[in-house]
């Protein structure tokens, strides 16, 4: 009954609340709704959030981000740096590349990016690929993996300003404060950056959590999370066919990890400290009728877990670990014609791990891909086939440990526009590989030495048409998707955010549709409205064994139907937005029993912001509400998130 409630008021609130945002100014731009679908090559693949946008939904990180794209499965652990992973069509997190200004985010360790500690204040455009890429330009794990996330930042946009200044400064609830500055300067044919930023929460939110017949009131604790990034980046054009970029980053969060609420004591602390560094480089040219790509990252990430009050003979956990490595890489595409394309790109990554606990292992990893393929088009429409190769090769405590390799097709066609509508149909096969990361194998308290890879087969197909006039515009497209993953590997969560339980679901099979409208009406210069609606059904049914209990359940932590909408109204330089979404009743296990289950949730953000030009200087003031009915809810069991939260923060720019 009261979660019944909490959905009413949620829907009053969504019913009476103006919701309005400033657009842009002179044309008509599908920038005004947060999500676009480009036109360009593979284009129905691909779900772009612009920079607008993205500051306009003043996200705690990139995982809030992701909330807005369709066919995403966010696992998320708490506010403010609590572990946030994305899977995609639920294939799994580790399926999923995270390019960043055309450099993958590569952890050999964990397999995975936590989405939670990538800052959002320089994002520039969020951009979500299936199927294949239109850019074949990205490294060749990218091209491989099941599906991949496109980052730009304002530091890597060549702007035609001389002198760039960005700064932000966030103010919100629960001990939460944000600072960021950018500074850019044009030298002739070259850019410089610096950027900065640093984020302090103490989390310390109330929660209510109901358990049963009981209810449980407190107050989160051992919840503090800060962190600080620092870039410096320089990007050159070498004559007219040439380019360089250079960049270095360095990353420090420090957190403490709540455990859960009910099953575990959550004033028992554990800490966690992570400090990455990345350096990295590209060299890039462009032919008449081809272009090449050379590009090399070197990191470090350190990591280093502390529990003092964990019972053992050493007093307590004190792990510390350290994951190296240096990836490289060649791209190249030319024109057979002017209907034929085709490209090649090769990547390698040696990792290594150096662990310093009571029972370590020093594992090593050699992870190299290849792949090349073709894409032709005429009146009818345009097809690419691709062909990628994985070979794997590890070792531990300097033993010669496995050898894997695998292939991954891929086959996508599109077809013309069929109306004045742009009615046109597209659809794509791809096979998809993944190993089972350090932790997942050697990880203390975590590893499973005998997980085995992790495969994936895709098959999508949709339509696609549009609809403008001069002061409308309007997109609808629906997918649907089936996806048959074997040997999954699933973590599942036990005493807090350290401490997981890895194992293969032996085959899975994913049944989906989503469905997008995006609506655009401009009235004036001085008034316009924008809506964005997402929603997924799925279903992700273990069918390993019909002997097994579990046969033909619904797999953790997958919700059948996931809904996001977005609504905005520019008047004048004064805007609203409101957001929401919906996530119905999933399993927190993957045997569907009722004591397993986790209850549905409706969260109600609102959104108030004005602009104020002066020359080339401009400020945005913009007050958030986050969970505006106070809902209490859970993503995963017992991990209970933040209520009603307020945030002001204050936005510069000269350029």
């Amino acid at each position: 009954m009261y979660a019944r409630s909490m959905h009413f008021n949620n829907l009053l609130i969504l019913l009476f609340f103006p919701f309005v945002t400033f657009a842009q100014k002179d044309t008509l731009r599908l920038q005004e709704i947060k999500i676009q679908q480009e036109r360009s090559s593979s284009n129905d693949n691909v779900f772009h959030l612009d920079q607008k946008a993205i500051r306009e939904l003043q996200p705690t990180d990139l995982g809030d981000v992701m909330l807005h794209f369709s066919g995403i499965n966010i696992r998320s652990y708490g506010g403010l740096g609590g572990l946030k992973t994305v899977s995609v069509r639920n294939i799994g997190s580790q399926q999923t590349s995270v390019v960043v200004d055309g450099y993958t985010l590569i952890n050999t360790q964990t397999g995975q990016v936590n989405f939670a500690q990538v800052q959002t204040d320089n994002l520039f455009a969020v951009k979500l690929i299936t199927g294949g890429s239109g850019n074949v330009m990205l490294p060749g794990s990218a091209l491989v993996n099941g599906s991949c996330l496109l980052i730009e930042t304002v530091e890597n946009n060549m702007s035609i300003e001389k002198s760039t200044i960005r700064a932000a400064t966030k103010v919100g609830s629960f001990g939460q404060y944000d600072n960021y500055f950018l500074i850019k300067q044009k030298i002739k044919n070259s850019y410089l950056s610096v950027s900065g930023k640093y984020r302090f929460s103490q989390g310390n939110y109330p929660y209510k959590i109901e358990n049963g017949y009981q209810t449980i009131k407190g107050t989160r604790q051992n919840n503090r999370y800060e962190d600080f990034f620092s870039t410096i980046s320089f990007k050159s054009r070498i004559g007219e066919r040439s380019s360089l970029h250079l960049q270095l980053r360095k990353d420090f969060m420090d957190q403490e990890l709540p455990g859960a609420i009910v099953l575990y004591s959550q004033n028992t602390p554990q800490y966690l400290t992570t400090s990455p560094i990345f350096a990295m480089g590209s060299l890039q040219f462009h032919f008449n009728t081809a272009e090449l790509r050379i590009f090399a990252q070197v990191s470090e990430n350190k990591t280093e877990y502390r529990d003092p009050f964990f019972l053992n003979n050493q007093g307590g956990i004190h792990a510390v670990y350290n994951n190296r490595l240096l990836n490289a890489g060649i791209n190249f595409s030319g024109k057979i014609n002017s209907h034929i394309n085709y490209y090649a790109a090769i990547e390698n990554t040696y990792a290594q791990l150096e662990a310093k606990t009571n029972f370590s292992v020093d594992p090593i990893r050699n992870h190299s891909f290849s792949v090349v393929g073709m894409e032709a088009r005429n009146t009818a429409g345009k097809a690419k086939i691709q062909l990628g190769q994985q070979i794997v090769v590890d070792w531990m405590n300097q033993q010669r440990e496995k050898t894997i390799q695998n292939y991954q097709p891929l086959i996508q066609l599109e077809s013309r526009d069929f109306t004045k509508f742009g009615l046109h149909f597209f659809g794509f096969y791809k096979h998809s590989f993944r190993m089972p990361t350090f932790n997942e194998l050697y990880y203390n308290y975590i590893g499973n030495i005998d997980l085995i890879p992790e495969k994936a087969e895709q098959l999508a197909t949709g339509f696609h048409g549009k609809w403008t006039s001069k002061k409308i515009e309007f997109h609808l497209k629906n997918e649907f998707y089936f996806n048959r993953v074997e040997d999954k590997i699933v973590a599942i969560p036990t005493k807090n955010l350290f401490v997981w339980s890895m194992q293969n679901v032996g085959l899975v099979n994913i049944l989906g549709v989503e469905s997008n409208v995006q609506f655009v009406f401009k009235r004036s210069v001085n008034f316009s409205l924008a809506n964005s609606s997402n929603i997924t059904f799925q279903r992700v049914i273990d069918v390993t064994s019909p002997n097994l209990p579990t046969y033909r359940h619904q797999l953790a932590y997958s919700p059948s139907i996931v809904l996001n909408n977005d609504t905005r109204i520019m008047i004048h330089k004064i805007g609203w937005i409101t957001s929401f979404q919906f996530n119905s009743m999933r399993y927190s296990l993957n045997e569907n029993i009722t004591m397993n289950e986790l209850p549905s949730f409706f969260i109600v953000d609102i959104g108030l912001n004005r602009e104020f030009v002066m020359r080339k200087n401009r400020l945005i003031v913009q007050f958030n509400v986050k969970n505006v009915s106070n809902e209490s809810y859970a993503v995963i069991k017992n991990y209970v998130m933040p209520g009603r939260n307020y945030l002001l923060s204050l936005h510069y720019a000269f350029n």
